[in-house]
């Protein structure tokens, strides 16, 4: 089972990233959500949070949370384009969801020849390969969740209850990334 498990993990991460290696340099993967998203982290670097319902502009308002907006609009104010600001926090966010998923694993005692090729097949879902290939901001939330569990599990295997302050920031940062 351990070795089947490892083939198949490899087999998915192969075509995960020959996916993304298809998909990112053509952008096939954004589409109007995409565009909403970009959109917000674009009127933030123009000092806009949330643009008006209806305005002179146009259209505005949003159900979303704005760290995942604020960001996008940092990383557009620091030169990059959209598309590729809005690739970066996505890819960074899966990256990070991977490591993290592994690593809870870890902390609960299962060995890393199994963990890894676990996390790896946490993005096997079709919301695990949009998560790297659409901008939207569901996968930062997620990757923040992760690792609020992981620090909070290992402050509490350690006896260290009162130093929860960073888990409880990072489960607060994934509120405000998305509702």
């Amino acid at each position: 089972p351990r070795r089947l498990l490892i083939i198949t993990a490899a087999a998915f991460g192969t075509l995960y990233f020959l996916d993304l290696r298809r998909i990112l340099p053509t952008g096939v993967g954004v589409h109007w959500v995409s565009a909403i998203w970009m959109s917000l982290g674009i009127d933030f670097s123009r000092g806009i949070v949330y643009r008006p319902l209806v305005s002179d502009v146009g259209f505005g308002g949003t159900r979303y949370f704005p760290l995942w907006f604020v960001v996008h609009g940092t990383l557009l104010r620091l030169g990059l384009s959209p598309v590729t600001a809005g690739y970066l926090i996505c890819l960074t966010s899966v990256a990070a969801l991977v490591i993290g998923a592994a690593r809870l694993m870890g902390e609960v005692g299962v060995p890393r020849s199994i963990g890894w090729p676990l996390a790896v097949l946490t993005l096997c879902s079709i919301a695990g390969v949009h998560a790297a290939t659409t901008i939207r901001g569901d996968i930062l939330p997620a990757a923040l969740n992760m690792w609020g569990v992981v620090l909070a599990l290992r402050l509490f295997a350690n006896g260290r209850v009162r130093a929860m302050a960073l888990p409880a920031l990072l489960f607060v940062a994934a509120i405000v990334a998305k509702i």
